[in-house]
């Protein structure tokens, strides 16, 4: 009878170990942890090309300016020649007319000076002034072809200024175009990253959990199945081995290895764990932020244009978008300023330009007052932004951040390419 018994018990021991040994278990090319690894660098590489797009964006939004004015300056150059040829051919008519009446006429005009004359100072006097009045003629349309001369050389400067300048702006927007490709080659590469690690996160705490319900039905059989001491103290070892693989089966994560960021851009964003660091950008040590002027009035920002901001909080990014379902960085300052009724530039270089224009740059967050303006720009350097943000107080700050994760809220930290704040009004 005991043999039966120790029959039976391997048999079940037997059984349970071929149960445990067909849980399937995925094969991977590359470990979990290199993979995250890919992603986090994908996720870097993804937010510097991000901040090379609003720079590039910023430069030729500047261009744009630039060429803009020109035309505009060859239309009013324009309209000056026009004005000019116009005095001209009046003081041109009027000099003939007098011209025809004094020379053409002469026998006449000349008698009618000296007739009626009193005396030959009254004469000359005559004679004198009629004079005058023809050299003031002359004169005057000699200073209107001046004039109109130097208009014509103006505009010709002027043409030639925009098809350099034309030039330029085809230029940036190569260049901007060229970023926009990198950008949004690695998103499509980090998206792909994501997903294959969500994938392979997911088969992994499947196993973990099928390994933990195996040996859990190993351990309840060899229990029921057996009637005797040593066996109950073999039942006893599988329920502390059971317990301890069942925490593993209720955290199917692993903990860490959540993706950085949402696989697709949508208007939730934040349903994802994001593990990676920050999306604001990351500070580079090279050259010295400015200095600090010690200004301490960063403006009057109008009091709801953060609870404008914070209301697009989970909305995507997307370059060039200023709203109402999407955004960039300057897209979001710029239309969240909308909706108080006050026009600032769509490009974060033209709003720090603004707010450094009014005196309102600050480099303290304890200046900084909600509705401010924050900046970002390589080497601190204000004349090369590349991202803006909104503070909301409590040294947080709103900001459209980049691909994949859209409007969010962030911790405001100075020092490194943090370029200084303020309001545009």
């Amino acid at each position: 009878m005991k043999l039966k018994r120790t029959r039976t018990t391997l048999a079940l021991l037997l059984s349970g170990a071929l149960t445990f040994s067909t849980v399937p278990v995925a094969l991977y090319a590359e470990p979990t942890a290199t993979l995250q690894d890919q992603v986090d660098e994908a996720y870097s590489t993804l937010m510097t090309y991000t901040q090379e797009l609003e720079y590039a964006n910023n430069q030729l939004f500047q261009v744009q300016e630039d060429l803009t004015s020109i035309q505009e300056q060859i239309k009013q150059t324009e309209s000056d020649i026009a004005t000019k040829q116009a005095e001209l051919e009046e003081g041109q008519a009027a000099l003939s007319d007098r011209v025809s009446v004094l020379y053409k006429q002469g026998g006449f005009n000349l008698m009618s000076v000296v007739l009626g004359v009193s005396d030959f100072e009254e004469l000359f006097s005559r004679v004198y002034y009629a004079n005058k009045v023809a050299e003031q003629d002359a004169a005057l349309v000699n200073s209107v072809k001046t004039t109109k001369a130097e208009l014509e050389e103006k505009q010709s400067a002027l043409a030639a200024q925009e098809a350099e300048q034309k030039q330029l702006v085809s230029d940036q927007e190569a260049k901007t175009s060229e970023v926009q490709t990198k950008l949004s080659a690695q998103q499509s590469y980090y998206n792909g990253l994501d997903s294959e690690l969500q994938t392979q996160l997911a088969a992994e705490a499947a196993a973990r959990a099928a390994e933990a319900a195996a040996e859990a039905e190993r351990a309840q059989e060899q229990e029921n199945n057996s009637d005797g001491g040593s066996t109950t103290d073999t039942t006893t070892g599988g329920d502390t081995n059971t317990g301890a693989n069942t925490p593993d089966a209720s955290t199917p994560s692993g903990g860490t290895s959540s993706p950085s960021t949402p696989n697709t851009p949508s208007g939730g964003g934040s349903d994802n764990t994001v593990t990676t660091p920050d999306p604001e950008p990351e500070p580079e040590p090279e050259p010295e932020p400015p200095t600090d002027t010690g200004n301490t009035d960063s403006g009057n920002a109008p009091s709801g244009v953060v609870d404008v901001a914070l209301a697009q909080v989970g909305k995507p990014y997307v370059w060039a978008a200023s709203g109402p379902d999407s955004f960039d960085c300057s897209g979001l300052t710029s239309y969240a300023y909308r909706q108080m009724g006050i026009s600032i530039p769509h490009s974060s270089q033209s709003q720090y330009n603004l707010v450094s224009s009014k005196g309102h740059l600050v480099y303290s967050v304890s200046a900084l007052s909600p509705g401010d303006l924050v900046f970002w720009g390589y080497g601190g350097s204000g004349s090369s932004i590349y991202h803006v943000g909104m503070y909301i107080g409590g040294g947080q700050y709103v900001h459209a951040s980049m691909p994949g994760v859209g409007v969010v809220v962030g911790t405001l930290s100075t020092g490194g390419n943090f370029a200084g704040g303020g309001s545009p009004v």
